[in-house]
């Protein structure tokens, strides 16, 4: 089943397009999974890797500039 415009619709011809849609958000789950679960995801090691090598090497070092230097940005849900 799809929504257009507010109203659900159940479209045998649309039904490959309402599978697909579905296992994309499948794995759109899982990948926020992956990046943000908290204390586990990629977004918080990060985060901790880069106040560690901040506390080992110092603020003004290159070695924290350089891991500094990589974004990482939470995506709204």
């Amino acid at each position: 089943m799809s929504k257009y415009c507010g109203f659900t619709t159940s479209n045998p011809t649309t039904k490959p397009v309402d599978q697909t849609e579905a296992e994309l958000n499948v794995k759109l789950i899982e990948r926020n999974q992956i990046l943000y679960a908290e204390n586990t995801g990629l977004y918080d090691i990060a985060q901790n890797v880069k106040k560690y090598v901040k506390g080992i090497y110092g603020a003004t070092s290159p070695e924290y500039a350089n891991v500094s230097a990589i974004k990482f940005t939470i995506i709204p849900d």
